[in-house]
């Protein structure tokens, strides 16, 4: 299967909020800061913000030294981007046996407040971009991509944005692995990707 677009009303985890409010006290504020609009990580990461991890994939590749997809319980996030304009999101996943549920990957706009920032893995209302169930038999994983994408119509331009990426993990089953994430700023290009935003709800509503 590959990619689709679609929103869902998730689910709200647990998560430590006092050392996500510390992290984000150290970053940079105010008008004059300067968030990066481009986005490249694959494991081993460091997500902004991140719900338990659950299982670590080792596929059967042929590469050296071996590739990791990791799936979690709930939430990863990073942030803070900058909204420049279209983008293209594209991740990197692994199916097996166990893949019964989609993975997710949200744009989150977030608050001024960076203290605030430690919800976006908990229940800042973000917006559904890309749904997908990865490619089965496949031995390194496939690459899921959506763009260039308008996002200007949730994510004001100038302004900051988490991307988020929701697993489901219960009882056996779960969504995809993921091993890499990236996104793509195209500063003053016109979107290409079809988007009906009217159809796309925001979380938690």
């Amino acid at each position: 299967m590959g990619s689709r677009e679609a929103a869902l009303s998730l689910t709200r985890p647990r998560i430590g909020r006092a050392a996500l409010v510390l992290w984000a006290l150290a970053l940079p504020t105010g008008a004059g800061a300067q968030y990066p609009t481009d986005l490249f990580t694959c494991v081993p990461w460091l997500p902004s913000c991140r719900n338990p991890p659950g299982l670590a994939i080792s596929p059967d590749c042929p590469e050296d030294p071996p590739l990791v997809f990791e799936t979690y319980y709930g939430r990863i996030a990073w942030y803070p981007l900058r909204c420049a304009g279209p983008i293209t999101i594209a991740v990197l996943t692994f199916s097996w046996f166990e893949t019964h549920f989609p993975l997710y990957v949200e744009v989150v706009p977030i608050p001024n407040d960076p203290t605030e920032w430690w919800r976006v893995c908990q229940n800042l209302p973000g917006s559904v971009i890309l749904e997908t169930f990865g490619s089965f038999n496949t031995r390194c994983g496939d690459w899921d991509e959506l763009g260039p994408i308008d996002i200007t119509r949730v994510v004001p331009l100038g302004s900051a944005y988490a991307l988020r990426v929701h697993f489901f993990n219960s009882r056996g089953a779960s969504s995809p692995a993921i091993r890499c994430v990236r996104v793509t700023a195209h500063p003053g290009a016109s979107a290409v990707a079809e988007k009906t935003w009217g159809l796309v709800k925001a979380l938690f509503r």
